[in-house]
């Protein structure tokens, strides 16, 4: 019978998937969340990148306090940055016309999948927050252009 809570040492793990060549030393890439969250898209910033992806990702509503989901944008920039951008329904909402105008999308599992996605994915793209407007309630709404390489 196996031993349980055995941790093996590190050598263990990678021998597990490929064995080394005599002195050559297995290398690892560290992917790891840095705590920061969501990266800001405020009044007057451009972005410009390639779209890696768009999800879904679920959060508390800091207002409700219930749970929810967001689209995020995740772009990577010129330096290599990917960029997570959270959603705001207007910005959604254009890129759900530029995805239905290109084949439409389906969302299963918060993952976006149809020729409208593949359109935009790995194509270059520019995001353009302009002036804030106010809504009735004196809350904040963003205004944004969107526009793809064709």
């Amino acid at each position: 019978m196996a031993k349980k809570n055995q941790n093996p040492k590190p050598g263990d793990v990678a021998d597990a998937f490929r064995q080394p060549a005599e002195g050559e030393e297995v290398k690892f890439k560290s992917y790891r969340n840095d705590g920061k969250g969501f990266d800001e898209f405020n009044e007057g910033d451009e972005i410009v990148g390639i779209l890696v992806s768009i999800r879904d990702h679920p959060i508390t509503d800091q207002r409700s306090g219930d749970p929810k989901d967001i689209r995020v944008y995740s772009i990577r920039i010129s330096d290599g940055t990917v960029l997570k951008i959270g959603g705001r329904t207007i910005l959604d909402r254009m890129f759900d016309d530029i995805m239905d105008e290109n084949g439409g999308y389906m969302v299963d599992n918060r993952r976006y999948s149809g020729k409208g996605y593949e359109y935009l994915q790995n194509r270059a793209i520019k995001m353009v927050r302009g002036d804030d407007t106010r809504t009735r309630n004196k809350n904040p709404l963003g205004t944004y252009e969107v526009m793809v390489e064709e």
